[in-house]
């Protein structure tokens, strides 16, 4: 059996040099930007690790202008991959410790590892800079993964084929405050994949949705617009997000095919009875689609964060909408409780979103701050949609 650092050396090999160097000068770049924040700050540790309230084992920290960081490990569960292990490496950080206005900088690394040898590893940072002037973040993954190939639409997937997906990506945005609150800029996104049925009959079917190529790549440039008035980055307490995103992407650019996806979403967060340890999030979301769009560029249901619930890409098409809440409680000094419901539904036109399938989902969660000077916190989310149960493993909220 082939190791992941084989699989993804052959990859590399076979696959397009230019954008891997890319990818590489982007990760080596961001890890640059992490030193020379750390390198701002010579202040001490604190004595005992008893000082800062958490065990030396699990995170440390400095104070508020430095460096703090925990490794998470956690379990994962969907009825596609089976049950995995997920480790999650982050820090937090002040790019410049004079700095008071910008919130706390990320990086974060991403390693998902499954009982049917499907694996994603991949890295990503978001840094605010100049009292918050600029957001820049970026991220690059490679993944292995045996899934199930459900079909287009919302019929019950009663039937479904064996397949293996096998990709690489990178992306990146700055975002400029051009207002208060108001952010516009430029991103990017790279991707790279190969798909293979487990027999002929399953490779015969991929073809006919597109699927069943060598080394399928698109260059997807983009504008975003953003709306932010919350008083935290990590977990919002009070105010709005509003994110509109325009990307397109063209056979000019090397990429496979030529198309334009538009995606927003509204969020806001309220604070319950005066009380800060009760919070209340919703959300409304949609995506859609113009041209030629690939089929592993359809916007889908479920996985971690659109409709919790359901297995990532067991309902897709080329247009989506969908909306979610949840009540997050602060139950005990570290520990929090919530409580989510959502519905959402795919559908191939505008036209027809009349006669599709609204999908409702909701389940409960459990919190635990692994870094508590920034609110950061490991979730467990226990999800139900009408086909069952999924398991839910990640660091910081959904939404």
């Amino acid at each position: 059996m082939k190791s992941c650092a084989a699989r993804f050396r052959e990859y590399i090999t076979a696959a397009k040099p230019l954008p891997f160097a890319a990818l590489l000068v982007m990760v080596i770049g961001i890890q640059s930007l992490v030193s020379s924040a750390a390198a701002q700050d010579n202040s001490p540790l604190p004595a005992s690790p008893e000082e800062n309230g958490t065990s030396a084992a699990f995170s440390e920290r400095k104070d508020d202008r430095e460096l703090n960081y925990a490794v998470v490990p956690g379990p994962t569960y969907s009825p596609s991959l089976g049950w995995g292990l997920m480790i999650i490496p982050i820090a937090t950080f002040r790019y410049d410790p004079a700095d008071k206005v910008a919130p706390a900088s990320s990086l974060a690394a991403f390693l998902l590892f499954t009982e049917n040898d499907s694996y994603v590893v991949g890295m990503g940072s978001k840094l605010y800079l100049r009292e918050d002037v600029w957001r820049i973040s970026g991220g690059a993954g490679y993944g292995y993964i045996k899934q199930k190939f459900y079909g287009i639409g919302t019929a019950d997937p009663d039937e479904y084929i064996s397949m293996t997906s096998e990709f690489i990506m990178a992306q990146a945005q700055a975002l400029y405050r051009v207002w208060p609150g108001v952010f516009l800029g430029p991103s990017i996104q790279y991707r790279q994949a190969r798909y293979r049925g487990d027999d002929p009959d399953a490779d015969r079917v991929l073809k006919v949705a597109g699927l069943n190529y060598d080394y399928s790549s698109n260059t997807i440039p983009g504008i975003v617009a953003q709306l932010d008035t919350r008083e935290d980055q990590v977990a919002p307490r009070d105010g709005l997000l509003v994110d509109v995103k325009l990307s397109f992407s063209s056979e000019s650019l090397g990429s496979t095919s030529s198309y334009r996806r538009l995606g927003a979403a509204f969020n806001q967060y309220l604070t319950l009875w005066d009380d800060s340890r009760h919070v209340l999030a919703w959300q409304a979301a949609v995506e859609t689609g113009f041209g030629e769009v690939p089929f592993d560029e359809y916007p889908d249901l479920g996985g971690q964060r659109a409709l919790r619930g359901y297995v990532k890409g067991e309902f897709t098409d080329k247009n989506m909408v969908a909306a979610q809440a949840e009540y997050r409680w602060n139950a005990w000094k570290r520990l929090g409780l919530t409580a989510f419901f959502g519905m959402g539904t795919v559908f191939p036109a505008w036209g027809e979103i009349d006669d599709t399938r609204w999908l409702p989902a909701g389940g409960v969660g459990l919190r635990y701050m692994v870094i508590p000077e920034r609110r950061m916190n490991a979730r467990l989310d226990l999800a139900w949609g009408e086909l069952g149960f999924n398991f839910y493993f990640s660091v910081g909220e959904a939404f």
